[in-house]
């Protein structure tokens, strides 16, 4: 379970009110090899951090070749398929082997955010 000292690592966040928010909002989910977490095209309104395993962010060329972009190795390697949240994904994001993410949705983040500036 994915838990205050994960977020304290990778947000660099101090306060125990607020990775405490943070948890109560995150979800986790098991990915096995080769299932897609984001589909290039569709908005990206989550937030997902990768606990475990290995991802792979790739598109499609001209010819419909698939092109590895980047890869997610460490733990709290955030996974995003574009640059903007709520926009369509440039990236499609798989497992390379069985993987853990934690994500929160980008609605959740906002609230918290304004309520906690």
């Amino acid at each position: 379970m994915v838990g205050r000292d994960f977020y304290r690592r990778i947000l660099e966040i101090e306060d125990d009110d607020m990775l405490d928010r943070i948890v109560a909002i995150t979800h986790e989910r098991h990915l096995k090899k080769k299932e897609v977490l984001i589909r290039a095209g569709e908005p990206q309104n989550q937030v997902v951090f990768l606990v475990s395993g290995i991802l792979r962010g790739f598109f499609l060329d001209e010819d419909g070749e698939d092109v590895t972009d980047c890869f997610g190795l460490e733990p709290g390697t955030a996974a995003m398929g574009g640059f903007e949240f709520g926009k369509p994904s440039t990236l499609t994001i798989e497992a390379l082997t069985d993987a853990e993410v934690a994500w929160f949705s980008v609605s959740d983040a906002q609230e918290l955010i304004a309520r906690h500036p």
